[in-house]
C-alpha cells in the first residue's frame, strides 16, 4: 500500500528533532479533519521511536459492551495492558485494583438486601390499627461512588507502572482522542464539552490524565478532530489537505500515472487523503474489471454531488463482483472481527460468498483500519468513518430490505457475545424494536445511577440516522429520550442541546404529539435564556403554556410558570415574577406535586419582599419537602436554611445544615449543587478563622468544580484553600497559588487580578515568615499583573489594590537604599500603571522616581540587556521633582537631585550638575542624613578640582 504520509515529511522531520530534544515536548498533538492522515501519522512516529517502545491504544477499541459500562475504567485498563509489557512485574498491582473494582461493581448490582417486614397486632385491632416494623440494612454506596473511589487508585497504579517501566525513551499513542467525550463519567470528570465543534474547556483526560502519565516521565502522541487542551507541555500539527503535488505523487504511487487524472482527482476531492485514496482503490477495481476511470466521469460526478455521495457508488459499481457483499457487509458493524462478518451471511451465503482469501482481499483497501489496543493482533478492523457512513447510506438508498437484514444479524450477534450497546444500534437500524424497552430502562438507570458516559453510549446508539429514521415509526419514545437526555449528559454545550430539542420539537410536530412539542418549546425557551435572549425565550414558554393549558397538563403548566419567573426576575420586574412562582407553587400543592412547590416556594423566597416574608417561604418549603420531596428538593431547602442561620449569625447551624446537604448531594450525584454548598461551607470555616476546615471544604469544592470544567469556581475555592494553606503549611502554598495564576490567565481580567492579589498575600506571609527573597520576587510578580490588568477590570478591589501599591512602593525604596537599581525600573511601571488614574500624586510621583532610577542601568529587570537612557531618566526625574513640589518627601527629591546632577555632568552640564549637587546636600542636611551629606560633598569637591 502506498504510503498516506506523503506530504507529511516536515512532521516526520520535526517530531524527530522534538524527540531528541532533552527538553523537548511531553505531548505530540496531530489534528484535523477525519480522513485527512493522523492515524497513519502515528504510525510513523512508533517506527521512528524504535521498535518495541511505542504502544498504541485506539480509543474506538475499548471494552464498553456491558449494560453500566465504565468509560474511564475502561480507558485506564486499556492503557495499561499495552504498557504492561514495558513492566510487567508492575501490571499486577494494577491488576488487583481493577479485579477489586470488578468484584465491588457486580456485588453492588447483584446483592439483594434481606428486608424484614414485621407487623404487631393487638386484640381486636385492623390492619390499619397497627404497627408495622421495617428492617433492612442501610443503603451503600451507589454504583458511580464506587468507581469514584477506584477511579484514582486505578490511576496511581497505572502511574507506578509506568513510572517503573524506564519511561524516557517509550512513546503512548492515542488514537481516535475525540472519543473522549464518552471518558468524562462524572465520577471522574464530568460532563464537559469535548465535542467535534466544542468549546476550548479541557475535559478530564486532557485535565487529569494527561499531566499524570507524562508526570510520570512517558511522552505522548494524541490523534483526533481536535485540538488538545491540557497543562502538558506540548506541540501541536493541524494537518490539512494534500497540495496537488502531494495528489500527483500519491496517485503515481498507487498506478495512477495520467497527469489530467490526477488534477481531476485533486479538484474533486479538494486534496483529501482518504478519499483521494478511495479513488486509487477504485481505480485498481476498474483496471481489474476493465473499466478503469475516466477524467470526464470524475469531472462530471463531482459537478453533480459532493464527494461522499458519488465516489463510494463509483467504487462499487466496479468493485469485483465476489467482493462487493463483503465490503458493504464489513460497512454494517461500527468494527468488526472476521467473525463478525462472516455472521452476517447464512450457511449457504458463507459457502458461496465467503471465498478462500476474502478477508486478505477486504484488509487490502485503504479505507480498512486496524484497531490498535484492541487484544490479540489484527482481529478487530473498521472502516474509516467517512467510508463506512458514505457505504451506508448509499446501500439505505439502493437497497434497504437487504440493508436491513444484515443489521438483524449483526444485531443477533451482538447479542451473542454481550455486546449490549452495539445491539441496541443494529436492532434499531434494523427496524426491531424489541430492545426499546431495555434501551429505555438503561437510559433511566444510568440517570439513577449518575452513569453519564454509560447514557452518553445509549444516546450515540440511537440517533445515526440509519436508527433514526427507524425510530420515528417504530419506537419514538427512544428518539425523546434520547433528545431529552442530552440536555443532561452535556449540560454546558449549549449547541448540542439546542440542536437535540429542536430535532425533538420537529419529531412532535411531525407525530403529532403537541406534549412533547410543548417539551421540547419549554426546553428551547430555557437555553435561549442562558443565551440572555428573555424576549425569545417568553415567546416560547408563553406557547408552551397555551399547550399544557389546552392538555389540562398540570406539571408543564408548574414548569413553565415558573420559567417564566425566571424570566422575569432576570428582567427585574419582580412584581411578575412573584406571581408567577406563586401560581406555580399553589398549582403545584394541589396536585400533590411537592418537588415543584418547593422549587417554587424557594424561587418566590428569593424575591420575597422582606426578610421575615423570605423566612416564612423557606419554612414553608422545609415542611412541604418533609412530607416526601425528592432527595434534590431537600437539599435545596437545606441550602435555603443554612442562609437563613447565616442571617441570623448562627454560624454552627449554617455550618450543619450545609454538611447535611452535602451528604445528600453526594448521594444523588449532584455535582453542582455539591460545588455551591462546598464553597460556601469553605467560606463559613474561613469566616470563624478554622483554618484546617476551610482547607478541606475548599480542596473539596477545587475537585469538584475541576470535573465540571467551571474555571470560576475552581478558581474561588483555589484561593480560599491557599489563604487556609498559608496559615497551615506556608511551603505549600506557592504551588497551589501558581496552579490558580495559571488558571485565572485563561479567564477575564477580574479573575486574574484576584489571583494576582492572592500573591500579594502569599508575599506577606512569606515576609512574615523571613523567606524575604520570594516575598520580593512573588510581591513584584503580583503587582505586575495587577498593573497590567485593564483599569475597568480591576473593580471592586480598590483598597487590595492600593495595599498592593503601598506594598511595592516600600520595595523600591528598600532596593533603593541598598543600592538595587536594576528592578526599579519594573516597580517605576507598576506604580505608574497602578496609580494612573488616581489622583494619588505622590505615589505617582515615587512611580517616576523609580522609572528614572531604573533607566540608569545597562541592563533592565529581565536582563535583556537593554542600553541606559540618560535622556529618558532625566525626564522621568524631573517629572518627578514636579510631582512632589517644594513640600515632598525629602529624601526621594534628594535622591532625584542628585542622579539629576550625575546626568548632567556626564552630558557635559556643569552648572546645571552643580546646582543639582547643591540642592540635594542642602535636603540631606535637612533630613540629617550624613551619608548623603558627604556623597554630595564629594561630586562638589570633584567639581571644583575639575575647574
Amino acid at each position: 500500500m502506498a504510503e498516506l504520509t506523503i506530504g507529511r515529511a516536515g512532521v516526520r522531520t520535526e517530531f524527530d528533532r522534538l524527540w531528541a530534544a532533552p527538553d523537548g515536548p511531553r505531548l505530540f498533538v496531530l489534528w484535523g479533519e477525519p480522513g485527512i492522515g493522523k492515524s497513519h501519522l502515528l504510525g510513523r512516529f512508533a517506527e521512528q521511536v524504535g521498535t518495541g517502545k511505542s504502544a498504541t491504544v485506539d480509543l474506538d477499541s475499548l471494552d464498553v459492551g456491558g449494560t453500566y459500562t465504565d468509560p474511564v475504567g475502561a480507558l485506564l485498563r486499556a492503557i495499561a495492558g499495552v504498557c504492561a509489557p514495558w513492566a510487567p512485574e508492575a501490571a499486577g498491582e494494577f491488576d488487583r485494583i481493577a479485579e477489586a473494582a470488578a468484584e465491588a461493581e457486580t456485588r453492588l448490582l447483584t446483592d439483594r438486601p434481606e428486608i424484614n417486614v414485621s407487623l404487631k397486632a393487638g386484640l381486636g385491632a385492623t390492619i390499619s390499627d397497627s404497627p408495622i416494623t421495617v428492617e433492612a440494612p442501610p443503603p451503600g454506596p451507589s454504583l458511580a461512588a464506587i468507581r469514584q473511589s477506584f477511579h484514582p487508585r486505578l490511576l496511581r497504579a497505572l502511574v507506578t507502572l509506568v513510572e517503573r517501566s524506564s519511561p524516557g525513551d517509550k512513546l503512548l499513542m492515542l488514537d481516535t482522542f475525540e472519543r473522549t467525550r464518552q471518558l468524562s463519567d462524572e465520577d471522574a470528570g464530568g460532563p464537559d464539552d469535548a465535542t467535534r465543534h466544542r468549546p476550548n474547556r479541557p475535559n478530564w483526560v486532557e485535565r487529569v490524565l494527561l499531566p499524570a502519565l507524562t508526570g510520570a516521565g512517558l511522552r505522548l502522541a494524541v490523534a483526533g478532530w481536535n485540538d488538545v487542551t491540557t497543562p502538558v507541555r506540548t506541540h501541536r500539527w493541524r494537518l490539512i489537505e494534500w497540495t496537488a503535488p502531494d495528489t500527483r505523487a500519491y496517485l503515481s504511487s498507487r498506478g495512477v500515472a495520467d497527469p489530467a487524472l490526477q488534477s481531476a482527482v485533486h479538484v474533486a476531492c479538494g486534496g483529501h487523503p482518504a478519499w483521494t485514496a478511495m479513488v486509487a482503490d477504485a481505480w485498481d477495481a476498474g483496471v481489474a474489471g476493465g473499466r478503469p476511470l475516466t477524467v470526464a466521469e470524475i469531472r462530471d460526478a463531482a459537478r453533480h454531488e459532493p464527494v461522499d455521495r458519488w465516489l463510494v457508488p463509483m467504487f462499487l459499481d466496479r468493485l469485483a463482483s465476489r467482493l462487493r457483499p463483503i465490503v458493504v457487509a464489513a460497512a454494517i458493524p461500527r468494527q468488526f472481527t472476521v467473525d463478525a462478518v462472516r455472521a452476517l451471511f447464512d450457511d449457504a451465503q458463507r459457502e458461496t460468498v465467503l471465498y478462500d482469501g476474502w478477508a486478505r482481499d477486504l484488509f487490502s483497501f485503504s479505507f480498512v483500519r486496524r484497531i490498535a489496543g484492541a487484544g490479540a493482533r489484527d482481529t478487530l478492523r473498521r472502516l474509516h468513518p467517512l467510508v463506512r457512513t458514505a457505504v451506508l447510506q448509499s446501500e439505505r438508498e439502493t437497497d434497504p430490505d437487504r440493508t436491513r437484514l444484515l443489521h438483524g444479524r449483526a444485531a443477533s450477534h451482538c447479542q451473542r457475545h454481550g455486546q449490549v450497546h452495539d445491539e441496541h444500534y443494529h436492532r434499531f437500524a434494523a427496524g426491531d424494536m424489541t430492545s426499546a424497552e431495555r434501551w429505555l430502562a438503561e437510559v433511566r438507570a444510568g440517570e439513577r445511577l449518575g452513569l453519564v458516559g454509560n447514557t452518553r453510549l445509549l444516546i450515540e446508539v440511537a440517533t445515526p440516522p440509519e436508527c433514526v429514521e427507524q425510530l420515528e415509526g417504530g419506537a419514538a419514545d427512544v428518539l425523546f429520550e434520547a433528545y431529552y437526555a442530552v440536555s443532561r449528559v452535556y449540560p454546558k454545550d449549549v449547541d448540542r442541546c439546542r440542536l437535540a430539542a429542536e430535532r425533538g420539537y420537529a419529531l412532535a410536530l411531525q407525530l403529532n404529539v403537541p406534549l412533547e412539542a410543548a417539551n421540547f418549546v419549554s426546553k428551547l425557551a430555557m437555553l435561549r435564556l442562558r443565551d440572555g435572549d428573555l424576549d425569545g425565550a417568553e415567546a416560547s414558554l408563553r406557547a408552551a403554556l397555551s399547550v399544557y393549558e389546552q392538555l389540562d397538563n398540570a406539571v408543564g403548566r408548574c414548569n413553565v410558570m415558573r420559567d417564566l419567573g425566571w424570566v422575569f426576575e432576570e428582567r427585574g420586574r419582580l412584581d411578575l415574577a412573584r406571581g408567577l412562582y406563586a401560581s406555580s407553587g399553589r398549582l403545584a400543592l394541589d396536585h400533590g406535586y411537592r418537588d415543584n412547590a418547593v422549587y417554587a416556594l424557594l424561587n418566590l423566597a428569593k424575591v420575597a419582599e422582606n426578610d421575615d416574608r423570605r423566612r416564612e417561604l423557606v419554612l414553608h418549603a422545609a415542611q412541604v419537602a418533609e412530607q416526601g420531596a425528592s432527595l434534590a428538593a431537600v437539599l435545596r431547602v437545606r441550602a435555603a436554611l443554612a442562609e437563613l442561620a447565616a442571617k441570623d449569625g448562627d454560624e454552627e447551624g449554617e455550618r450543619e445544615h450545609l454538611l447535611v446537604a452535602l451528604g445528600e448531594a453526594g448521594s444523588i450525584i449532584d455535582v453542582e449543587m455539591e460545588i455551591v454548598l462546598g464553597f460556601r461551607l469553605a467560606l463559613s470555616y474561613m469566616k470563624a478563622n478554622k483554618w484546617p476546615q476551610a482547607q478541606q471544604s475548599a480542596r473539596f469544592t477545587a475537585d469538584r468544580a475541576m470535573a465540571e470544567n467551571d474555571t470560576v469556581m475552581l478558581i474561588a475555592a483555589r484561593e480560599i484553600e491557599a489563604k487556609a494553606v498559608m496559615h497551615t503549611d506556608l511551603p505549600a502554598a506557592e504551588p497551589l497559588v501558581d496552579c490558580i495564576l495559571a488558571a485565572a490567565s485563561h479567564r477575564d481580567g477580574p479573575a486574574s487580578v484576584k489571583a494576582a492579589l492572592l500573591q500579594f498575600m502569599l508575599a506577606g506571609f512569606q515576609e512574615e515568615a523571613g523567606d524575604l527573597q520570594r516575598a520580593q520576587v512573588n510581591l513584584v510578580m503580583a503587582g505586575s499583573r495587577v498593573a497590567n490588568a485593564p483599569v475597568d477590570q480591576r473593580g471592586g478591589e480598590a483598597a487590595r489594590i492600593d495595599a498592593l501599591g503601598r506594598s511595592v512602593q516600600k520595595l523600591g525604596h528598600r532596593f533603593k537604599e541598598a543600592g538595587i537599581i536594576k528592578p526599579l525600573g519594573l516597580i517605576g511601571h507598576i506604580l505608574l500603571r497602578l496609580y494612573e488614574h488616581t489622583s494619588d500624586t505622590a505615589a505617582i510621583a515615587h512611580g517616576w522616581l523609580f522609572t528614572g532610577l531604573g533607566k540608569t542601568q545597562e541592563t533592565d529587570i529581565s536582563g535583556k540587556g537593554e542600553p541606559a537612557d540618560n535622556a529618558a531618566a532625566e525626564k522621568a526625574l524631573e517629572t518627578c521633582l514636579r510631582l512632589f513640589g517644594p513640600d515632598g518627601d525629602i529624601g526621594c527629591r534628594a535622591t532625584a537631585h542628585g542622579v539629576l546632577g550625575q546626568l548632567r555632568l556626564a552630558a557635559g552640564r556643569v552648572p546645571e550638575a552643580r546646582e543639582d549637587f547643591l540642592t540635594a546636600r542642602q535636603l540631606w542636611t535637612d533630613q540629617g542624613w550624613q551619608d548623603g551629606i558627604r556623597l554630595m560633598d564629594d561630586l562638589l569637591g570633584r567639581l571644583d578640582a575639575a575647574g
